[in-house]
């Protein structure tokens, strides 16, 4: 599995058809002609990636055209992040958020995530369990489970001795 990115600047009046798609998936409507932006799709060995540029047959402002630039295929791994308890069980209620590099935050499912090679930080939060902030995780080539140690939290018993007052 891996991602192809690229770069697209669409120059066209607008319209609702003048588009760019990827795969028959609409990506953009509108004209932009001024920045930049970056388009990526999953891919896989043996996949046909299909980049077309609709346009409708009236109107011809800017160039009428889609410019593409800096075609980028990078490999994808599985992060595998298990929070467990200090008897080695899973932790399963936690909540994962990973984050990379640039500070956005990763999509995943139940702490599995399909990434590019770079260093990532997570935070772990539990109920009972203190927080992990800053967690650093390094992903160089190769796929990683990453086992992460919960620590409970200190606790108390808490007992209550009620008694209704007379006449209740």
């Amino acid at each position: 599995t891996a991602k192809l990115s690229f770069d697209y600047i669409l120059s066209a009046e607008g319209s609702s058809y003048d588009y760019l798609s990827v795969n028959g998936k609409r990506i953009t409507t509108s004209a932009n002609d001024s920045s930049w932006e970056t388009h990526s799709v999953t891919v896989n060995r043996g996949d046909t990636v299909t980049i077309a540029y609709r346009k409708d047959y009236s109107g011809d402002k800017l160039d009428d055209c889609i410019y593409l630039r800096n075609f980028q295929l990078a490999e994808l791994h599985t992060l595998t992040i298990i929070p467990e308890d200090s008897d080695g069980n899973p932790v399963s209620a936690a909540e994962i958020v990973l984050k990379d590099s640039k500070g956005d935050t990763v999509s995943g499912s139940k702490g599995a995530y399909v990434i590019e090679d770079g260093t990532y930080n997570y935070t772990i939060s539990s109920f009972g369990f203190e927080t992990i902030e800053n967690g650093t995780v390094i992903i160089n080539g190769i796929d990683r489970t990453e086992k992460v140690l919960l620590i409970k939290k200190t606790t108390q018993k808490v007992s209550f001795n009620i008694s209704l007052p007379d006449g209740l």
